[in-house]
């Protein structure tokens, strides 16, 4: 795969609080003349490409509308959210087409990876593969922008001031086996009445695995493998914002109730704003899982510097339709980390 290098150009565009940055680079090749324009917006986590390409050669080409790959320095891709838009599908010399492309933004895996969204830094530059628009090998296209126009988006952002992990409270593990064998969310297999005395199946040989286990995480709790829950929150100094995923395994339904999701910080309890929704099934106030589906949500809470040690109210917020509650216990904490 070969770079090509390009002519970057950089625009800044405010929107209210929150600039959109523009991206764009040329690349002439001597089959296409390349022009670039990529909007990032950084409130709605998109970017929104459109590309000229102009035929050099004499030759016929078929447009196609494949994904163009837009990638960042930190070599994450983003994922497109609409096919590719062409003004016209074949090009002649002389002759000038018109793409478009849009993605949800990646530019931070590991951010991604914890809290479903794009990350706050903007890099200076992405890549696009533009070579599969004309059915080429892959061409690489940089568009850039400048350091003046990152660092004045950059001082308009609102910082992140703590991540923070989840902590469970004392024999919880002990606690909460025995509330979902007791209240019916996990049905224990009885043993086969004609195995030998002493014996024991595969499955049984390890103890920290017998029905019912817990696998418990720095954000997540496992129950038996049946049910996944797991809270990924950060605090900025006016909310702070929690990803919550639940995942059914079992139950023939299991509702999440985000207005019963209290945040207790210090003498304040607060109820969440849904920023944001993975998962659409929702009756009344409640989103209904079936068995084997997974949901997710971003939630904030209006908060002023949020302190170091805040505490979730699960016990409510995660129910049966007969209002049977998924969590023993009523809290679980939240301790701030670096």
């Amino acid at each position: 795969m070969q770079r090509i290098k390009c002519l970057g150009l950089w625009v800044l565009v405010v929107v209210g609080c929150t600039p959109r940055v523009i991206y764009e680079g040329k690349l002439l090749t001597p089959e296409y003349d390349y022009q670039a324009r990529l909007v990032v917006d950084s409130a709605k986590e998109e970017a929104s490409l459109d590309l000229k390409i102009k035929a050099m050669g004499s030759r016929d080409t078929a447009l196609q509308g494949n994904v163009i790959d837009l990638i960042a320095p930190s070599g994450a891709q983003s994922i497109p959210t609409q096919k590719t838009w062409l003004s016209r599908f074949l090009l002649s010399q002389g002759q000038t087409a018109r793409a478009r492309a849009k993605w949800r933004l990646i530019n931070d895996p590991a951010f991604y990876q914890l809290y479903g969204m794009a990350g706050d830094t903007l890099p200076s530059n992405y890549t696009l593969n533009v070579g599969v628009v004309v059915g080429t090998e892959p061409v690489l296209l940089t568009v850039q922008a400048s350091e003046k126009s990152l660092s004045t988006y950059q001082k308009q952002l609102n910082p992140i001031l703590a991540h923070y992990k989840v902590v469970f409270p004392q024999d919880f593990e002990k606690i909460q086996k025995a509330h979902l064998v007791t209240q019916g969310w996990i049905v224990q297999d009885s043993h086969d009445d004609h195995e030998a005395p002493g014996e024991r199946k595969d499955h049984e040989s390890d103890d920290s695995f017998s029905s019912p286990f817990l696998v418990i995480g720095e954000y997540t709790v496992l129950m038996d493998g049946r049910y996944y829950v797991g809270f990924y929150g950060f605090s900025r100094k006016d909310r702070f914002v929690l990803r919550v995923i639940l995942v059914n395994r079992e139950a023939e339904m299991l509702s999440f109730v985000p207005e019963k999701l209290l945040l207790q910080a210090d003498k304040k309890t607060l109820k969440p704003r849904v920023k944001k929704s993975l998962f659409q099934k929702k009756v009344n106030k409640a989103f209904v899982l079936s068995r084997n589906e997974r949901g997710e949500w971003l939630l904030e809470y209006p908060l002023s510097s949020p302190p170091e040690q805040l505490f979730l109210h699960v016990k409510k917020a995660f129910v049966s339709p007969q209002g049977k509650e998924l969590f023993a216990v009523e809290n679980l904490g939240l301790q701030a980390s670096q």
